[in-house]
């Protein structure tokens, strides 16, 4: 299943801290480019919200449905993965454009050359 730049899709992903998996989201911010290659761009999505200029907070009204909680991009959190590891028992949230833009000039402003 192709995923587009603005999907929220969920992935399995191990503990940081201690031994488990969980799964969680994540945003897919590259666009169809690298489909070719079975990977994409992504921001991992938290329940944690902190106002330090590298968290943006989610609602209801951004998504094409809610979330199962309430949870912030990670800007600081940006990995490349492959596509063949999201979970494929729940279906893409979509972010709704307006917010996924703000979402990419914010990314573009944390890596722009100074």
């Amino acid at each position: 299943m192709a995923h587009n730049q603005g999907d929220i899709v969920w992935l399995d992903m191990a503990f940081s801290t201690a031994d488990g998996r969980k799964e969680r989201p994540v945003l897919i911010i590259s666009n169809s480019s690298l489909q070719s290659y079975d990977d994409v761009i992504a921001v991992k999505i938290t329940k944690t919200h902190i106002k330090d200029g590298f968290h943006y907070k989610l609602t209801d009204d951004m998504l094409s449905k809610p979330l199962p909680e309430s949870s912030s991009i990670h800007f600081s959190n940006i990995l490349t993965i492959s596509a063949s590891i999201f979970t494929s028992r729940k279906k893409p949230i979509q972010l709704k454009q307006k917010y996924l833009d703000e979402v990419l000039d914010k990314i573009k402003d944390l890596i722009e050359l100074e």
